[in-house]
């Protein structure tokens, strides 16, 4: 995330447990002259973070977030935006499989319209370190929830908050909002120094961005990379 922030952080460990604690502005970007960025007051983002590790054969962990940010816009809502969002998380690996699953709520308001979203991430994959070429076979699949209907007092779209336009994929086809979507990329290392990927992808789009126009779509990429 190419976001700058000015906050502070506090972070407290004991044997597997962390717990970390942050309030935060972002940036706000200036050209006017030299060294007249400064924090903004219309958005904040604070909370805490609890993780444990080694539950099981992975670590769990688990957010309380406050966002607030003023004059926000989206198609069936418009004011100041307040969310208190929920997030737990766990990830691990067991013999050759390993995963990652994160599950977030949020609630609040934005203007006059209360807001109730959720989203999910997901991905596992089995390694096969004996096998020639070291295979990693995996599967992601995520999805947020959108807003079903306008003017009904309720606004269902998930916000990512400070968003990675490469959060999927390359493609960078959508944010993370109003939004199915599965994955399948396969890596190969060719040689120390090459690396092969093939990954398909398909968006599957929610009523809101389907009202506005928008549609389904797939996405094929394949990449080579060779590096020293």
């Amino acid at each position: 995330m190419r976001q700058a922030f000015d906050g502070v952080w506090a972070d407290w460990e004991h044997g597997p447990w962390r717990l970390i604690g942050f309030a935060t502005h972002p940036v706000q970007n200036r050209d006017a002259g030299h060294f007249d960025d400064s924090s903004s007051g219309h958005v904040t983002l604070d909370g805490l973070r609890l993780e444990r590790q080694g539950v099981g054969a992975g670590d769990v962990s688990g957010y309380l977030l406050r966002y607030r940010r003023d004059d926000a816009r989206f198609l069936d809502a418009n004011g100041a935006e307040r969310r208190n969002i929920a997030d737990l998380r766990y990830n691990g690996k067991r013999a050759r499989v390993d995963y990652d699953v994160e599950g977030m709520l949020q609630h609040g308001h934005v203007g006059a319209q209360q807001v109730s979203s959720w989203a999910l991430g997901s991905i596992v994959g089995v390694s096969y370190p004996q096998t020639t070429w070291t295979p990693r076979l995996g599967l992601q699949f995520d999805m947020a929830s959108g807003d079903r209907h306008g003017g009904d007092g309720r606004l269902g779209t998930f916000n990512p908050l400070f968003a990675n336009g490469y959060y999927f994929a390359l493609a960078g086809l959508t944010g993370y909002s109003n939004l199915a979507y599965a994955q399948l990329r396969t890596d190969w290392m060719v040689a120390p120094n090459l690396t092969a990927s093939l990954e398909a992808l398909h968006f599957a789009v929610g009523d809101s961005l389907r009202t506005a126009g928008g549609r389904d779509a797939n996405y094929l990429g394949i990449e080579l990379k060779f590096g020293w």
